[in-house]
């Protein structure tokens, strides 16, 4: 209703705020399917149903985060990345508190591809 009379009126509307005013536009672009395709206005959706969830429902308790360490070989770190099915592993030095990085399977893949089976320390990004 909001979006037919924002667009009959449009100098009578005016949005309490941006987000109003972003489902506003979500809402006329559902009816009239011209400024966002199917899978921006999704996206868009997703983004604002991210204000009702906590930190604590996308955590995943420690018990079941898989890492590699630093001292793995390179065939451990791809078995392991194949059995957890991630695209990204945490790299730990001597505990899980003490996190070096992470790898990706971007990049495991690379060497992989060259043939070379390089040092966990090379394949760590940030």
């Amino acid at each position: 209703m909001k979006a037919i009379f924002s667009r009959i009126f449009p100098t009578l509307y005016q949005p309490s705020s941006r987000r109003d005013e972003l489902e506003t536009l979500l809402a006329v672009s559902d009816a009239d399917k011209a400024d966002f395709d199917h899978h921006e206005g999704a996206l868009l959706r997703n983004i604002l149903g991210l204000r009702d969830l906590n930190a604590s429902d996308v955590m995943i308790p420690r018990a079941d985060i898989v890492s590699v360490g630093m001292s793995e070989s390179f065939s451990e770190i791809i078995e392991q990345m194949t059995a957890a099915n991630h695209s990204r592993l945490p790299v730990r030095r001597d505990t899980l508190d003490d996190i070096a990085g992470i790898i990706h399977i971007k990049d495991v893949f690379a060497h992989l591809h060259e043939g070379k089976s390089p040092e966990v320390s090379t394949l760590l990004r940030p």
